[in-house]
């Protein structure tokens, strides 16, 4: 019974809201962003406190449903980035005069289908969850539907969404074909060889799941989306979508062993190219909400730079060092872009218009707070050292490193200079942020901004005080620079 109390969590919170909304009537619900942020921080509790059960893997609901620390800690992640945005979406939407209560709902069923995706090991379960969650983000992308960006983006988002989810269903039907079977164990168990009707599939769940995480060429939509798409709830598909797809994918690969030294090139070649494609887009940008979209498609790359190091790596007594590394990363870079949105959000205009560089100028006079969040998010999203980021890109170098010394060839080198050159590149840009907010005069006139409140105000502290003390503070509760990745190793083992 206790493994579905975080979905409860989730689902009374969206039940309380919905009846208050029936109550209350068109004049609105201002308690509804609130509620959901409690929703959200007591299924986030909940996730942790089955840390220790799952570190024996558990089942329920006929083996539809799996309890184990690496479905755990991604639950988790997606729960912290829901309270979060459920923090700062008030704020985002009554300055827009927008402030409405589907919204809300629509976000915690999206974190209930998103926990479904990663803790199960049956390939139907993780669909069923995938597609909870995209419909969810498909209506969140076009909530401010006055705005001709705001229903593009969730148009756009839908469609190519929606063929995306064919090319997945069309990949599961060929595992099936191959397997007999859509368990995860199952189908390891009987594709101890390779056959081209599983490979086939195998590399269509890869095109699936790469829409999901924004990896280049299936990365067009996501531009646009996080452009277009209410703020914070850019900030929370950046950030929680890529942990749960990332697991998802997870999941699969380790699931398909055979096949491993066969796609370890494509997936290599993959993140080169996403890397670089992020990387040097982010570098030609003016928006500054543009420019982290395409940001977060070359932190994307450095993903899967992990992912090919993971297919090349055996497990040692059952861990995996690239496993950890992934989600050492996902929980550095979804601390980091929460707090990077969180002062996009508070600094917006009321007419949506996007932030330029230009906008930021003197930002360190006019909310020295919000200025040196901004910063350090920056810091850590470029893996300045003492900074979360930086350790998170540490391991991956490290796996790489470790991977282009066992193995035979140059193409772990390769990846490696792909790794130094496009984190070379990501600098320049973070740092055209830093400039404008520290070495350039106030634009004029000043934006028409509403003042930020207090509560967006201590979300911003909080999530500066994570990233510097998951990067450089001391173990406290298991949780500093060492701990942060004890718990990715946790998850890995």
């Amino acid at each position: 019974m206790d493994l579905i109390y975080p979905y409860l969590a989730l689902v009374v919170a969206a039940s309380v809201i919905l009846v208050a909304k029936f109550r209350t009537g068109p004049k609105g619900f201002a308690e509804a962003g609130p509620i959901a942020a409690v929703g959200a921080a007591l299924a986030f509790g909940l996730c942790i406190l089955q840390w220790g059960k799952a570190a024996t893997p558990t089942t329920g609901f006929h083996g539809f449903l799996l309890i184990d620390r690496l479905g755990v800690l991604a639950s988790a992640l997606a729960c912290l980035a829901g309270a979060v945005t459920a923090v700062l979406l008030p704020h985002h939407l009554q300055r827009a005069g927008k402030d409405r209560a589907e919204v809300y709902v629509l976000l915690l069923l999206v974190i209930a289908g998103m926990m479904a995706m990663v803790q199960t090991d049956h390939l139907v379960g993780a669909f069923v969850g995938l597609e909870t969650l995209s419909v969810g983000l498909y209506a969140l992308s076009a909530a401010l539907r006055e705005r001709r960006a705001s229903v593009e983006a969730g148009l756009k988002y839908f469609l190519t969404g929606a063929f995306a989810s064919g090319i997945l269903v069309f990949g599961l039907a060929l595992v099936y074909g191959a397997a007999g079977s859509f368990s995860l164990p199952v189908i390891e168990a009987k594709l101890v060889e390779s056959s081209g009707l599983a490979l086939a599939g195998i590399l269509l769940l890869l095109v699936g799941f790469g829409f999901k995480l924004s990896a280049v060429p299936f990365h067009m939509w996501a531009p646009d989306v996080y452009e277009g798409a209410p703020t914070p709830i850019t900030g929370f598909m950046s950030t929680a979508v890529k942990v749960v797809a990332a697991t998802a994918l997870l999941r699969v690969l380790d699931a398909t062993p055979a096949f491993s030294g066969q796609i370890v090139e494509a997936v290599g070649w993959l993140a080169v190219l996403t890397v670089t494609v992020g990387n040097l887009s982010a570098l030609a940008q003016h928006s500054v909400k543009r420019m982290l979209a395409y940001s977060s498609i070359g932190h994307a790359g450095y993903l899967f730079l992990a992912f090919a190091a993971f297919l090349a790596t055996p497990d040692t007594a059952g861990f995996s060092a690239p496993l950890a590394a992934v989600m050492h990363y996902l929980i550095a870079y979804t601390i980091t872009n929460l707090g990077a949105f969180a002062v996009l959000s508070a600094l917006e205009t009321a007419d949506g218009r996007g932030l330029t560089f230009a906008d930021l100028g003197g930002l360190k006079s006019r909310s020295p707070v919000l200025a040196f969040t901004l910063l350090i998010m920056m810091l850590s999203l470029a893996s300045v050292p003492l900074t979360a980021g930086f350790l998170a890109k540490w391991n991956v170098f490290a796996v790489l490193v470790e991977r282009a010394r066992s193995s035979e060839g140059p193409f772990f080198w390769v990846l490696l200079v792909a790794l130094i050159l496009n984190s070379v590149i990501g600098l320049a840009y973070y740092l055209r942020v830093i400039s404008a907010m520290y070495m350039r005069p106030a634009p004029e006139p000043l934006p028409a901004t509403s003042p930020v409140s207090k509560v967006v105000m201590a979300v911003c502290i909080l999530l500066v005080i994570a990233v510097i003390w998951l990067g450089a503070g001391p173990n406290v509760l298991g949780m500093g620079a060492d701990g942060l990745f004890s718990i990715a190793r946790a998850a890995a083992g």
